[in-house]
């Protein structure tokens, strides 16, 4: 008898611990945001609330970096002593365009960049070129003061992106740097190697009468790439 109502006792304290159980993930699931076919937007990590990178011209660049969302708010951030910047982008809509203004070198610089939602994005002369070739005109003029142009084709940014790589093959060997290094997106530091030395071995400019992109290496003093942009984007030759 008594060991039939200590067995009872189990019993009933087991179906009290199962259902507390099952009561306490329920309460878990709907402070989680309920279940899987809810279609909502997962909350973003912090990696997906700041855009950070580096703004360099061989040097780096000493002012502001500014990013502007879709929604034609922007916010702006100091850029810290060796060229490397993180802004909060919460109040933006993606996409973004991004602008780094300030002395380099002693001369003073305007470039541009863009980036589909938070994450890595360099702002460099590198990022300008390939702004004006997606854009088909001078990023600084599509971009004047007052200007509320959206963010280029991402598909013309990248076709871009392939036209430059492919010039600079040799000059990213010679700087020991990976042949699929992201010319917008890539990690580097402006502290005079890999990709920082190639901004300092190559002129990459935009010739606002032509509508021109060109790519010279000052070390053999040789033309590498020499685009009109006014046609667009084409594919890669």
């Amino acid at each position: 008898m008594k060991k039939n109502m200590q067995l009872s006792v189990l019993m009933h304290l087991r179906y009290i611990c199962m259902a507390f159980i099952i009561a306490f993930g329920f309460i878990t699931l709907i402070a989680t945001g309920g279940c899987g076919g809810g279609g909502g937007t997962p909350a973003p990590g912090p990696g997906v609330t700041t855009v950070s990178g580096t703004a360099a011209a061989g040097l780096p660049i000493v002012g502001t970096i500014n990013i502007r969302g879709s929604n034609g708010s922007i916010s702006s951030s100091a850029i810290e002593s060796d060229g490397s910047f993180s802004v909060d982008i919460l109040a933006l809509t993606a996409p973004f365009v991004m602008w780094a203004e300030g002395m380099s070198g002693g001369k003073f610089v305007r470039l541009y960049s863009c980036i589909a939602g938070g994450g890595i994005a360099n702002v460099t002369p590198a990022t300008n070129m390939i702004m004006a070739m997606a854009l088909g005109d001078d990023p600084a003029t599509v971009y004047a003061d007052g200007s509320t142009a959206g963010a280029p084709d991402f598909g013309a940014i990248e076709t871009a992106k392939q036209q430059i790589a492919v010039r600079l093959e040799s000059v990213f060997a010679n700087m020991n740097m990976p042949e699929d290094f992201d010319l917008m997106n890539g990690s580097f530091e402006a502290n005079g190697e890999g990709f920082d030395a190639l901004l300092d071995t190559v002129d990459m400019t935009y010739d606002a009468t032509d509508k021109k992109v060109a790519i010279k290496d000052k070390v053999t003093d040789t033309t590498l790439f020499e685009k009109e942009v006014d046609t667009g984007i084409t594919s890669v030759d």
